[in-house]
């Protein structure tokens, strides 16, 4: 019996240090692996980021270039293309249909539009706004703090993969616009994290504009 129950010992002291394994590249990249950088990089989001039909939006560069577009599509389901700066469909976003306790989306490339689902998690507390979201059944990770926040975060396992950026000087391009930098970390997906926070944005508005 000793030796039965040290192997079962062992396998759940395996699965418990499993759980605090730092993030693989996949959990870094799971949409476009080609878009993370070798240097710390910047998105910047406007604080109006919705155009005022509520169908659009852009995320820029730290320089004031169009890295991603948001397109809107008239549908239940809120369907959304994200174009590159080229013009080229990379991305889509869709909303679950009815889901009015988790707000679920969903984020996947142009061939599959699930590859990440993102859920509300704090509806019934009005002083958070946070969220998690998976891969599959997968829980990979968490945003915290709210859109616009100075301590907005994403986290993927243990590790801050992005966040508000308080230390961004504001360049040229940028101002006549109220801005909202956000750093994202070398090696992690850029355009994951674009579509995170467009989706996060989303989520918690009551009115986008």
């Amino acid at each position: 019996y000793t030796g039965s129950y040290s192997a079962t010992t062992h396998n759940f002291d395996f699965r418990l240090k499993a759980r605090h394994l730092p993030p693989t590249m996949s959990d870094l990249t799971p949409i476009s692996p080609e878009s993370a950088m070798t240097e710390k990089s910047v998105l910047v989001f406007q604080e109006k980021f919705w155009s005022l039909t509520g169908n659009s939006g852009k995320v820029y560069d730290g320089e004031g270039n169009v890295v991603y577009t948001i397109q809107g599509k008239i549908s239940i389901t809120g369907h959304r293309i994200i174009t590159d700066a080229d013009g080229n469909e990379v991305a889509q976003m869709n909303k679950k249909f009815l889901d009015l306790v988790r707000r679920t989306c969903y984020l996947g490339d142009m061939k599959d539009g699930k590859k990440i689902s993102i859920k509300a998690t704090d509806l019934r507390n009005i002083t958070t706004k946070n969220a998690s979201f998976y891969r599959g059944d997968e829980k990979l990770g968490r945003v915290e703090g709210g859109f616009l926040a100075k301590d907005m975060k994403v986290t993927i396992g243990d590790r801050v993969v992005a966040e508000a950026d308080r230390k961004w000087l504001k360049p040229a391009a940028f101002a006549n616009c109220d801005t909202y930098p956000i750093s994202i970390e070398p090696g992690v997906d850029r355009l994951f994290i674009a579509m995170l926070i467009m989706a996060y944005d989303e989520m918690y508005a009551d009115n986008n504009n």
